[in-house]
């Protein structure tokens, strides 16, 4: 009896490991391995800041999966990190007509759009996110999170010259905070909150961008010469 047992056990495992191997050499399961290896050297790039090398592996990516959205959106925020604006937004509108698309790719479009000063485009993208993940955290190096879709969208607001909507995000972070935002002086003590909250979050909007292209910091100062005194 225990013979059997040891020649059916044997059986078994030798189906198991032809299975196996049989596998290992398939070509559609060869691509996939070689593609998630890419995805992950392309974000280990990413986060030690080798942008180029980081759009290689993406990019290599993309051709094995050309109809994924992960390679998409890892061009889209290397991009958008070497300053290359309209490429990354192109590639962030790719993503988002791929398969699989996940809150990475909506959280770092709302940035973008921002940065581009389309600022009720930028409010669509974080509600998308928010969507798919309302306790967002960035996890390829950057400190990023809900709290900044938070902030960003305040901002947002208050560029659209929608005071009331940016008092509201702000209170989420800040429920003591209360001002009348019908006044100059309410609207300016609401700038002023926002950049203390960007602050406290490690610069505007956690800024990805250079400070010189920061809308709401050459709004803000623009302001003083447009009333906000």
């Amino acid at each position: 009896m225990k013979g059997w047992i040891r020649w059916i056990w044997l059986l078994g495992f030798l189906g198991w490991a032809v299975t196996g191997c049989m596998r290992v050499f398939d070509p559609a399961y060869l691509d996939e391995l070689i593609y998630q290896q890419l995805l992950e050297e392309g974000w280990m790039h990413f986060q030690n800041q080798e942008y180029d090398s980081a759009l290689y592996k993406f990019s290599r990516a993309r051709v094995k999966n050309p109809t994924a959205a992960a390679p998409y959106t890892g061009l889209a925020w290397t991009y958008m990190m070497m300053d290359e604006l309209e490429t990354a937004d192109f590639n962030f509108e790719n993503a988002t007509l791929q398969f699989e698309v996940d809150v990475h790719a909506y959280a770092g479009w709302a940035f973008l759009k921002n940065a581009l000063q389309q600022f009720e485009a930028s409010n669509i993208r974080v509600d998308q996110a928010l969507s798919l993940d309302s306790s967002w955290t960035f996890p390829y190096g950057l400190p990023l999170n809900v709290v900044d879709l938070w902030i960003l969208k305040a901002e947002n607001y208050f560029l659209l010259g929608d005071f009331s909507s940016s008092l509201q995000m702000v209170q989420k972070l800040n429920p003591d905070f209360s001002v009348d935002v019908s006044t100059p002086e309410g609207q300016m003590a609401l700038a002023q909150e926002i950049e203390r909250l960007q602050s406290e979050r490690g610069g505007p909007g956690k800024r990805i961008f250079p400070l010189a292209r920061d809308p709401f910091r050459l709004q803000f100062t623009d302001g003083f010469s447009k009333g906000w005194k």
